[in-house]
Order: structure tokens, then C-alpha cells, then sequence
């Protein structure tokens, strides 16, 4: 089962973030999230991969990171890197229009974490 849901302000509600990204040396990216209306801390998370509306930038940075058989495997995985994540982000739009997820980011995870 999959869900989806939008980061809120837990102190004022509001959707509307900014996302201030924190770079150190020798340590993971972090992203903390402010409430653009309150200006208040929302939340931080650890950044794994990213991947933007830039994507045949994305797609060159992964396919720099990993070792492939053949040129074959390669152009599989340019042609379907696009199509993927766009199929991603309206699948989550539908999730979130047709019944947002209530619980919270943390229980989310940690739920996750609990089913590995």
C-alpha cells in the first residue's frame, strides 16, 4: 500500500516551505525546512539522492556513480529514468488528492522502518 501526504507547519498549518540547505564537509546534506508564512523550523531530513527538474543532469550523476554491463543497459536506463520519476509524482498528487495520510512524517518512517 502507498500513501502520500505534504509537509505542513505544525505551527500554523501552513504548506507553503522554504527548504535551506546545509552543506559540511565529511557529512551528510541536510535540508531544514522553515514555514515561509511563520518563519518557524518545520522540520530537518538527511538528503540520500536527489534528482531535479534538471534530469538528464540527475540521470549522468547517477550513471557516473554506478558500473553498468553494457551500453545497452545504459540506454534502458535513460529512457525509462524520466518516465519513472514523472509516473512517481502524479501517483503521489493522486494519493494526496484522492486521501492525504494523516499520521505524521515520524510515525510514517518509523512505521516503515518497523516493516523492514
Amino acid at each position: 500500500m502507498d500513501s502520500a501526504k505534504r509537509e505542513r507547519c505544525s505551527h500554523c498549518g501552513s504548506i507553503e516551505l522554504i527548504n535551506n540547505i546545509y552543506v559540511k564537509e565529511g557529512e551528510p546534506v541536510r535540508v531544514y525546512v522553515q514555514c515561509s508564512k511563520c518563519g518557524e523550523f518545520v522540520a530537518r531530513y538527511t538528503v540520500d539522492y536527489y534528482t531535479s527538474d534538471k534530469k538528464y543532469e540527475s540521470l549522468l550523476r547517477f550513471v557516473s556513480t554506478h558500473c553498468f554491463d553494457s551500453g545497452r543497459n545504459v540506454c534502458k536506463r535513460v529512457e525509462s529514468f524520466d518516465e519513472g520519476i514523472k509516473k512517481e509524482f502524479e501517483r503521489c498528487k493522486k494519493l494526496i488528492k484522492d486521501k492525504e495520510e494523516e499520521k505524521n512524517i515520524e510515525e510514517i518512517i518509523t512505521d516503515k522502518e518497523e516493516k523492514k
